[in-house]
This record gives C-alpha cells, sequence and structure tokens, in this order.
C-alpha cells in the first residue's frame, strides 16, 4: 500500500465564514477613516456611490512531497523511501473592498 498525497484545507464553510468576516471589518474600516477625511474636512459622509467586493481565488500552500533517493551502502542501486513530513503553516484568506463615498 501507498499514499501518494494528503491535503490538509481550510473547510468550505470556514472560508465563506472569513471572507464575510474581513468584509465587515473593511468595510467598518473604510466608513471610519470616511469620516476622518470628511470631518477635517468640515464636511460629513452623506451616502455611498458605489461598492465593490473582490475575493483572489483560495491558492493551496505548496505541498512537501515524498522523494526516492537510492541507498549508498547497497551500491546506489535499491531506491529507500523518505518519508514526507506535516509541517504546520498557514493559509492566506483576502478579499478586497473598494467603496466611494459621497461628502458634502
Amino acid at each position: 500500500n501507498s499514499i501518494n498525497s494528503i491535503d490538509f484545507t481550510i473547510s468550505n464553510k470556514i472560508l465563506e465564514d472569513t471572507k464575510n468576516m474581513l468584509i465587515k471589518d473593511a468595510i467598518a474600516n473604510a466608513e471610519e477613516k470616511a469620516d476622518i477625511v470628511s470631518s477635517a474636512l468640515g464636511l460629513k459622509v452623506i451616502g455611498l456611490k458605489s461598492i465593490t467586493v473582490g475575493e483572489f481565488d483560495y491558492i493551496q500552500p505548496p505541498q512537501p512531497f515524498m522523494e526516492n533517493r537510492f541507498d549508498a551502502a547497497g551500491g546506489g542501486a535499491a531506491p529507500t523511501t523518505i518519508t514526507t513530513p506535516i509541517l504546520a503553516g498557514e493559509q492566506e484568506v483576502s478579499v478586497s473592498v473598494n467603496i466611494v463615498f459621497l461628502i458634502g
């Protein structure tokens, strides 16, 4: 028996929940900054002209792979298998939110 690969990925539900949280945070951040800018100009945010949300494709991080090496003690003829390490890592989830506010 052999296993050729194994993948650990984020679930679709957690991925969507994470994207939704990032979108909400980005909108709140944009509103706060728009309020700061408009108040510095003596104006107020009076509306929203446009909003665009972009989601970046989820990219699988690089995976370790199994490698065959030749056993030097056996004259280099017999391959030996080196096990694949399971490495801890992070997966990045990104969204972009572009908002145009109306100030007056």
